[in-house]
């Protein structure tokens, strides 16, 4: 179903379904990697652990982060990933300049919590104060 070419789907929020990394990959295969029109993923509390057959999820994941231009937004809080997972969604999120907010958890390390996390704004430029002066009313 979310491969249908008609299918106008925007958010897909599974919070809590208990998915793991194997349900995230079947997922994957089974049309998120065909989709076009998702622009919100909301994936909190779907068991996410460090153990070795979630790193497929993981590795699933960055993948749809890397490919899919038209998704901005995941959320991924109240899951628990080790380093090395945290480095490879690190990876695919340099790739993927569009993604504006990701949401993790904030047991991760500073150092991964840091380089993960985007708060939804599109810029981080400083706007410059105008320099015009006003004109004083006599």
């Amino acid at each position: 179903m979310l491969s249908f070419p008609k299918l106008s789907l925007t958010n897909l929020d599974l919070t809590g379904n208990r998915l793991g990394g194997k349900g995230l990959a079947a997922m994957y295969t089974a049309g998120l990697d065909r989709n076009q029109s998702l622009k919100s993923i909301n994936l909190s509390d779907i068991s996410i652990s460090p153990l070795d057959h979630d790193m497929r999820g993981i590795n699933t994941l960055a993948r749809l982060i890397e490919l899919h231009s038209c998704i901005i937004e995941i959320i991924l809080l109240n899951n628990i990933f080790n380093s090395e997972g945290a480095s490879i969604l690190v990876k695919a999120l340099n790739r993927n300049k569009n993604i504006t907010s990701f949401k993790v958890d904030t047991s991760l390390s500073q150092k991964y919590y840091s380089a993960l996390f985007r708060n939804g704004s599109k810029s981080t430029k400083k706007r410059k104060k105008s320099t015009k002066k006003k004109k004083k009313k006599k």
